[in-house]
């Protein structure tokens, strides 16, 4: 005899609905469930609702079959809240033990960011509220950023706002399209109308800096300018340094008679002429006085020195600049399309700030050599920044350069490694009174290296900026900057992404669902 009990034909409200399709139906609810959350994300409640149907469904499916296959039932039922209670438990674990590791298997590390990026983030000092005004699109795309962004400080606020939905707050923010990013940083207030990790952090660094540092740039003796976009000009080092909150100014010697107050530090970028006695005197002053300075110099391959006078000056500091073009036979430069004249740096120290974390070469076109002699002032530090590879060597017959062969003379020629920028930092003893900050003294033996032509190349571009950021002591922008590097794109057919659709949307889930109709039906057969 059969314990089932049914109720009297008539009067059972669920003896118009078959068992089986109560059962088939739950699937094709939980389906629809998905795929309105793919295709309307922001209906929620849409997707909530079809699951609510899906629970119903089952609910009356068990209550229909109630008996031998309510037994079934009941177990399967146990088995799924066991199975989600068990995934639940293990993602509350890995969320709570491996929540911060993070793993970038994108091409070049497209969501990893910098190193600047990151010291400018965890270093800030104040609270940063930044309000992405963006749909769900705009926002899903660029959520992995900002919380990228957010998981480095807690001092980042992050928050998330549609215009469409709060219209009176957009229009008060200046919001002009979906995407503008706010943000907001004592009483400062800036606008970004495109959003990525360059301008995001070149806008936290102008937007988080009290005022901004002054660059002198010395000019009058044929110096790199600074204003020129043409191949030797330092236009594109100029505009790196203004994203950075920087300022550079031009100075003439003469006509100031003195190094403004307002200078941060000095440059001094390949200079063709000589200087007069006085402005060596001011510069050396300068230095002397703790102030800062980065100083390139070129070798002039015809004739004599372009700034002997310079040259002498660096010499009393303990930094000597032989005249000898630096040749290179290293087989990575002629793999990089460089001659012999354009070295390829590849030894960097990692004792200094400015180069322990360069890891590419650096092109040095046309260097000269820059030496520590011995006889350093006392109380003051000098530190090699770069050398070249030993198949290098120092020419010093220009004769054989005009001539165009080239071969090392042992005693007379500079044997390789060589070393082609060196730092110098501390307080000169004959300085009076006692200056209250340290002398910072960057040295280069070229300044094609930081021109518009060869600053692209390698670490030419972080070695510029970070010396200028090491001789402003701004150490906390002293990183190596993020390289451009387009996201890798899927190119599809029609036909694949229709094959793709059907594969995908329609046949795997429909096998899965004749799949367990199937096995459930086997079983009530038994």
């Amino acid at each position: 005899m059969s314990n089932t009990q049914t109720l009297p034909s008539g009067k059972n409200p669920l003896s118009a609905l078959s068992l089986k399709h109560l059962l088939l139906s739950v699937p094709g609810l939980l389906m629809l469930a998905i795929l309105s959350r793919i295709a309307a994300p922001d209906l929620l409640w849409l997707s909530l609702a079809f699951v609510g149907l899906a629970g119903v469904a089952g609910l009356l499916a068990v209550v229909k079959g109630w008996g031998r296959s309510a037994a079934y039932g009941l177990n399967s039922a146990v088995t799924v809240v066991l199975v989600v209670s068990l995934l639940g438990v293990v993602n509350f674990m890995a969320n709570t033990m491996l929540g911060k590791i993070q793993l970038d298997l994108t091409k070049g590390g497209l969501h990893t960011l910098s190193d600047q990026t990151r010291k400018v983030v965890q270093g800030l000092k104040v609270d940063v509220q930044a309000v992405l005004f963006a749909k769900f699109g705009e926002k899903e795309q660029l959520r992995p950023l900002l919380e990228n962004f957010a998981g480095l400080s807690q001092n980042f606020k992050l928050e998330y706002v549609d215009p469409d939905k709060e219209p009176t707050r957009a229009k008060e923010a200046g919001i002009k399209k979906y995407g503008n990013l706010q943000l907001k940083a004592g009483g400062r207030t800036t606008l970004l109308d495109e959003v990525n990790e360059e301008k995001l952090t070149n806008a936290l660094i102008k937007l988080t800096k009290a005022e901004a540092q002054v660059l002198c740039a010395i000019t009058g003796h044929g110096e790199k300018d600074f204003e020129s976009r043409e191949r030797d000009g330092l236009f594109g080092l100029k505009t790196a340094l203004e994203e950075q909150s920087y300022q550079v100014k031009a100075v003439n010697l003469p006509q100031e008679g003195s190094i403004p107050k307002d200078c941060m530090a000095i440059a001094i970028v390949g200079p063709s002429r000589s200087f007069f006695e006085n402005e060596i005197k001011v510069i050396d002053d300068y230095l002397k006085a703790g102030g800062s300075a980065l100083v390139a110099v070129d070798v002039s391959v015809k004739g004599p020195e372009a700034a002997p006078e310079l040259l002498a000056l660096l010499d009393k500091w303990g930094i000597s600049s032989p005249k000898a073009l630096i040749v290179d036979n290293n087989p990575v430069g002629r793999l990089m399309g460089m001659d012999a004249s354009v070295p390829m740096i590849q030894t960097f120290s990692t004792d200094s700030p400015i180069t322990k974390e360069v890891q590419t070469q650096a092109a040095f076109p046309f260097v000269r050599p820059v030496e520590i002699k011995a006889g350093t002032p006392a109380g003051m530090s000098l530190l090699w920044l770069a050398k070249t590879s030993p198949r290098s060597w120092g020419e010093t017959d220009f004769t054989e350069i005009a001539g165009g062969v080239l071969k090392f003379a042992e005693g007379k020629d500079i044997k390789g490694p060589v070393t082609v920028a060196v730092t110098l930092e501390g307080k000169h003893p004959d300085a009076k009174p006692a200056p209250s900050k340290s002398t910072r003294l960057v040295v280069f033996g070229t300044s094609q290296f930081a021109t518009n032509y060869f600053a692209r190349f390698g670490g030419n571009f972080d070695l510029a900026v970070n010396s200028i950021s090491w001789s402003m002591a701004d150490d906390s922008l002293i990183s190596i900057r993020k390289k451009e590097d387009g996201p890798s794109k899927v190119e599809l057919t029609g036909g694949q992404q229709i094959t793709i659709f059907w594969l995908v949307v329609v046949l795997i889930p429909l096998m899965v669902t004749a799949f367990g109709v199937f096995q459930w039906m086997r079983r009530r057969s038994l």
